[in-house]
């Protein structure tokens, strides 16, 4: 069982990609109902403020209902009994099939409601 905040290490003791964004958006793993899941990936460039920014990603949402509302800054997805909202910039769809949504754009937040 891990703790809020917690982060799980592979066997050369490093977080994990997944982990470390999971950490860096304020989700932890206990949220994540059994047979729903979160998959990001992309690419990150530094801006004139000398910190990282998303561009490019891409986020893949296993276990979606349903799209409840989209705009290009804005995505709320219906995931089991919760709302998960991504927020960012240039937000737009994929694909979504079999219950999984893929979102591409600058995500810069995911939020459970």
């Amino acid at each position: 069982m891990h703790k809020k905040g917690a982060q799980t290490r592979n066997e050369g003791g490093k977080t994990g990609f997944l982990t470390r964004w999971l950490t860096r958006l304020g989700v932890t793993a206990e949220i994540l109902p059994d047979g729903f899941g979160l998959s990001l990936s992309g690419r990150a460039e530094r801006g004139r403020d000398g910190r990282f920014h998303p561009a490019g990603e891409t986020l893949s949402v296993r276990g979606c209902r349903r799209i409840l509302a989209y705009d290009p800054a804005e995505i709320r997805l219906s995931v089991g009994r919760l709302t998960l909202i991504v927020t960012g910039q240039d937000l737009r769809f994929a694909s979504f099939a079999a219950g999984t949504v893929t979102v591409v754009g600058a995500v810069g937040g995911v939020v459970w409601q």
